[in-house]
């Protein structure tokens, strides 16, 4: 992903634009779950919104400029279209990390009614597609989240990260499914 940015003046426009749009969209969103519509919660949301994105930096969108030579009107539209994505990619990983925590938690709790033992506990070196600290941390705390499953630690290189695991009957298929499942979502949503 290459940037073109001329200065840091267009940086900064570019940024307080992603930030003050993406404020707007988090606004909207805390009137609807705080079911309370009046113009001083829409501020609030807002400005928190707003506080939160700057603080966090670049860590919600590249400011990369694809649309060189686009009316105001196209970029914000592309910017806005880029925001809806994303929110609904958040959305989705939610709805998949719920069903992945009852899963296990269902797993877990058969395990613990049952007489039989079933585990076969171990540690796996899983390699990391991901490669900034804010997608590895996430990852691990998710991966830690779940019922049966924790992260030890990651490699100094973070590139690999070392996990426990009730089940670990075969290291590739465990391997194969974080890939396909958890790891390929984050990048989705923090790439």
């Amino acid at each position: 992903m290459e940037s073109i940015i001329i200065n840091n003046k267009t940086f900064t426009k570019r940024k307080l634009l992603f930030n003050a749009i993406y404020s707007t969209i988090l606004a909207l969103l805390w009137i609807v779950l705080s079911s309370e519509l009046t113009i001083y919660n829409y501020i609030f949301g807002y400005f928190i919104s707003y506080f939160i994105l700057i603080y966090t930096g670049r860590i919600s969108f590249p400011l990369e400029d694809k649309h060189k030579g686009q009316s105001f009107i196209k970029k914000y539209i592309s910017i806005l279209n880029t925001i809806i994505r994303r929110i609904w990619k958040i959305f989705i990983f939610i709805i998949y990390f719920l069903f992945e925590i009852i899963k296990a938690n269902f797993i877990v709790t058969l395990e613990i009614l049952t007489p039989n033992f079933y585990m076969c506990p171990g540690v796996i070196a899983y390699p990391l597609d991901l490669k900034t600290d804010f997608q590895i941390s996430i990852f691990a705390n998710i991966l830690t989240l779940t019922p049966g499953s924790l992260t030890i630690d990651v490699s100094a290189d973070k590139k690999t990260i070392f996990i426990h695991s009730m089940y670990v009957k075969n290291p590739e298929k465990f391997v194969k499914t974080l890939k396909n499942g958890l790891e390929k979502r984050i990048l989705e949503i923090f790439s």
